[in-house]
């Protein structure tokens, strides 16, 4: 069995879990048996909430990674470690003895290509769902991305950071701006990373993500303005290498090294008199982040209904590029066609398609969406906030003749951003279907019939 592929088993678990629903059954957990370790574990089954099956295998088998705990087959409660002895032998198992084991089969072949995802212990089924649309595809192989292409993903995974961290409290946009682009700037990032060479203790393969960086990266750009800078964006690839390849491959350390920066820039921001809360209470309770999302996100006590169009489309815009850059990165491909890619993809006009698309209710796609009022609203407001003018002096070039870009473009773009900024804010499971929808306009997209 450890030799059945991984979307035959996860597959299997998904149909399993498909039966157990439709007959009454609400598993709270699954019973995995490790073949190498011969010990049985106790993981928490988010499989169990009819909303957390997703409409495959493979994303059921994501929601259902979890922290292992021990588990005893006479007593739910007891912390007693099953050995090969009492383990029941293959033709005494159970249904559900199958699907956890086919579970554990999945999570194994997972971890073979360094994915890992964050305890289910600790992240809820939405939370699990929206990270899981937020990845790569999960048959990834971490170790075949090449360096340029990992500090392509972490690039947007610390603007994202960064921009929720600071679009509350409200301030002006061209304020927020600028301190956004002066904490991303490639000087910022190498005195972080020098920091962090000193006093985070990386692991050797960190080490070596570290290495492959700042070798990927020329530095060309930096040698026009002088022979230091080369070094400043060597070091600043490095650092978006290193977010990028954690967030890949362990959320929880790519939790720690943010958290480990959000104290840093804690301190800075307290110097220079910017107003940010050191620790934000999080959704759960508690002045802490207790999850990487919660640390991903703006503060708790952000109000989406009281953050303005403006901003929230600046939040959203970080959201719709971690989706495309993610959603491209595998497979691999070269660096520049995975640029013009994401470029095609997230340019105003293919926003403003989709925006169309999504509230045009003449669309009878079995996937369309039914928007409520409030979502409605808020697209109208971001609609309005954009006005247009990114759009009214800008030209582009057509069967050799300049055109103007149409401005209403730029404002279905803005209400598009803006409708993704507020329900990931304010109600992750949605923010999750709308991204779910989006995907689906994209696969259309790719596949030329749109």
């Amino acid at each position: 069995q450890r030799h059945v592929p991984k979307g035959v088993v996860s597959s299997i678990s998904f149909l399993l879990c498909q039966l157990a629903l439709q007959h009454g059954a609400a598993p709270t957990f699954v019973l995995a048996f490790d073949v190498s370790s011969t010990k049985w574990s106790r993981i928490s089954a988010a499989a169990s909430r009819p909303r957390a099956t997703a409409s495959c295998g493979r994303d059921l088998v994501i929601v259902n990674k979890g922290r292992r705990k021990k588990y005893s087959v006479d007593s739910a409660s007891s912390d007693e470690e099953i050995t090969s002895s009492t383990a029941p032998q293959p033709d005494e198992m159970t249904s559900g003895d199958l699907s956890s084991a086919t579970d554990a089969e999945a999570t194994e072949d997972a971890g073979a290509n360094n994915v890992t995802q964050k305890p289910a212990a600790d992240i809820d089924a939405s939370d699990a769902l929206l990270l899981n649309i937020l990845s790569p595809s999960s048959d990834r192989n971490i170790d075949r991305i090449g360096p340029t292409q990992l500090a392509f993903v972490g690039d947007i995974v610390y603007e994202l950071y960064v921009r929720c961290r600071y679009v509350w409290p409200s301030r002006r946009t061209t304020d927020l701006q600028s301190i956004v682009v002066n904490t991303v700037r490639a000087e910022t990032q190498s005195k972080l990373l020098a920091s962090m060479m000193k006093s985070f203790p990386f692991t050797d393969k960190e080490q070596s993500v570290l290495t492959r960086g700042r070798n990927a990266s020329t530095g060309s750009r930096g040698r026009k303005r002088g022979k230091e800078w080369g070094a400043i964006y060597q070091d600043s690839t490095a650092f978006e290498a290193l977010i990028g390849y954690v967030y890949m491959r362990d959320i929880d350390r790519c939790f720690e090294i943010l958290d480990w920066i959000r104290n840093v820039q804690d301190e800075i921001d307290e110097k220079e008199g910017i107003h940010v809360q050191a620790a934000s209470a999080s959704r759960s309770g508690g002045l802490q982040y207790n999850t990487f999302l919660d640390l991903l996100r703006p503060r708790s006590d952000c109000d989406a209904d009281r953050t303005a169009p403006a901003q929230l489309a600046y939040v959203g815009d970080s959201v719709y590029e971690m989706l495309v850059r993610n959603r491209y990165v595998w497979p691999t491909r070269r660096t520049a066609d995975l640029h013009t890619k994401v470029v095609s993809v997230s340019r105003a006009e293919t926003q403003a398609s989709t925006c169309r698309s999504l509230i045009d209710e003449n669309n009878l796609s079995a996937h369309q969406l039914d928007l409520t009022a409030k979502e409605l609203s808020i697209l109208s407001r971001g609609r309005n906030a954009a006005g247009g003018s990114g759009g009214r002096n800008k030209q582009v070039k057509k069967a050799g003749r300049a055109q103007q870009v149409d401005a209403s473009m730029h404002q279905d773009a803005a209400a598009l951003e803006s409708l993704l900024a507020y329900t990931f804010i304010a109600d992750p499971g949605r923010c999750y279907e709308l991204l779910q929808w989006i995907s689906t306009e994209l696969d259309a997209i790719d596949a030329g019939k749109k």
